[in-house]
């Protein structure tokens, strides 16, 4: 009869820690779908992270072309100013020829008046 008892009782017991078990299976399956959400989350911020890492990149490639491009501009800025200096000086010196121009033109003429003056007194 103690056997029987004392039987009954580990059986009560056993069944206990069965229920646990089970308990604890339960729990193991449950964390283990929250393991395999966490799972896809991660996989998805890595899919982000790789965008952020190609948004970036293109960015400073970007970036890149427009330092180029400013640079170009500062090239053709240098070179336009450049050839205003020398449209400057080119004027400079058409004027100065210009003026020497005028100034040979009036010398024929008063040669010219002067020929046309000395063979007048020829005539005479």
């Amino acid at each position: 009869m103690k056997d029987e008892v004392l039987e009954r009782h580990f059986a009560g017991i056993n069944n206990q820690f069965v229920k646990i078990d089970q308990r604890f299976d339960k729990m193991d399956e449950k964390f283990d779908k929250i393991d395999q959400r966490f799972i896809g989350i991660d996989e998805r911020f890595d899919k982000m992270d790789e965008r952020f890492v190609e948004s970036d990149d293109n960015f400073t490639s970007i970036k890149q072309d427009f330092n180029r491009m400013d640079e170009r501009f500062d090239q053709q800025d240098n070179l336009l100013q450049e050839m205003a200096r020398n449209l400057v000086l080119v004027l400079d010196i058409v004027g100065k020829f210009d003026v020497a121009l005028r100034y040979s033109e009036s010398m024929l003429r008063n040669h010219e008046r002067r020929i046309g003056k000395l063979e007048r007194q020829a005539v005479n």
